[in-house]
């Protein structure tokens, strides 16, 4: 993203981190099931 560099909270890069980390763990679940589904 072409946006200026701002200087943001470490708080609110950590919570926006930890937001993709969820969304990340949530896909590799739906992925295995989906794995286990068709073996």
């Amino acid at each position: 993203m072409a946006v200026p560099k701002k200087r943001t909270p470490k708080s609110k890069t950590r919570s926006r981190k930890s937001q993709w980390m969820r969304k990340a763990l949530k896909q590799l679940q739906k992925a295995r099931t989906r794995a286990g589904q068709l073996s």
